[in-house]
């Protein structure tokens, strides 16, 4: 029965659609070391993908003080908020979704 409102979820992980993968990852990176966390960023490349939580586990380890998770989440969402504009779709990207 076709409709004229189809309804549907899009799921997108990092980088499959939008080239996102190496801003995450500057963004995580730049998060960390404001706040006295610095991790060397192939390590945090690697870590693209995870959710935040798990991500942070990854980077500071599970015992790690999560008082600063919010404020390590917020400064990556304002590093990226930075880059939104400039984001481009991966080729072919529109095609995988037709």
């Amino acid at each position: 029965m076709p409709t004229d409102n189809p309804a549907g979820v899009l799921f997108d992980v990092d980088g499959t659609l939008v080239d996102s993968t190496y801003l995450h990852t500057v963004s995580w990176w730049e998060a960390l070391r404001q706040n006295d966390q610095p991790v060397p960023m192939a390590t945090v490349h690697r870590a693209i993908g995870m959710g935040s939580d798990r991500l942070l586990d990854h980077l500071l380890g599970p015992e790690r003080d999560r008082d600063a998770d919010g404020r390590l989440r917020d400064a990556h969402d304002t590093l990226y908020a930075e880059y939104w504009e400039r984001l481009t779709p991966l080729p072919r990207a529109a095609d995988l979704l037709r």
